[in-house]
């Protein structure tokens, strides 16, 4: 029987949820009473990839992304999709405080948009290599969000750099006020822009964690 729902492993940009499978297999052997849920991103034109069409939660022009960059329309449209399927089990009887979300990379960024600005008292988020766009911030402090939040970065990852993960963290506890008590940030050293078995590990350690003291 299934106690608490995981929307995730929202995916990069270019990827489908074929690319996680054997991920949330691991997971799912570790945490037999979460139900998953898997959204896909549809296709769409990416500036990045001169246009090119391509899974993609939003569009993204450069990588890094540039502190400036902002689909508000793509953003927009993809944190209304979340927010049905978290309206959609509500409306099922679930607690939402059993619900989770986690991602990576661009599907990590709108998974932390969508738990922090969201009206609905999610039970957390986890951000696997992830960010947060600058210019969401301001919407997020009007929301004052308080949810656990764990989030692993490698210090060799290129693609979306440690430091773009230490200044989310940053604004989470200076601008959000947030703790260590709700707070898990691990840095791994030598990880690029991917997941490993210790991330994983890790992820399942905290999911059972927040899981267990909402139940």
């Amino acid at each position: 029987m299934h106690v608490a729902l995981m929307i995730g492993m929202l995916q990069g940009l270019g990827q489908t949820t074929a690319f996680f499978e054997l991920d949330i297999q691991f997971l799912a052997q570790r945490l037999p009473f979460v139900k998953w849920i898997l959204p896909q991103a549809r296709k769409q034109a990416v500036s990045y990839n001169a246009g090119e069409r391509r899974p993609s939660w939003f569009n993204i022009w450069n990588l890094p992304p540039h502190v400036a960059e902002h689909d508000e329309a793509g953003i927009a449209e993809s944190v209304s999709l979340i927010e049905q399927l978290i309206l959609d089990e509500v409306h099922n009887g679930l607690d939402p405080r059993k619900i989770l979300l986690v991602g990576f990379s661009q599907g990590a960024a709108l998974c932390l948009m969508t738990a922090l600005t969201t009206l609905h008292d999610i039970g957390g988020v986890g951000s696997l290599s992830g960010w947060i766009p600058h210019r969401i911030r301001d919407h997020i402090l009007q929301n004052d969000p308080n949810i656990p939040i764990f989030w692993a970065h490698g210090n060799a990852d290129t693609e979306i750099p440690l430091r773009y993960g230490r200044n989310s963290i940053e604004f989470l506890e200076q601008r959000l006020c947030m703790t260590d008590d709700i707070l898990c940030y691990i840095e791994y050293k030598g990880l690029g822009h991917e997941i490993t078995d210790d991330v994983l590990v890790d992820l399942a350690r905290w999911i059972a964690s927040t899981l267990d003291s909402s139940l």
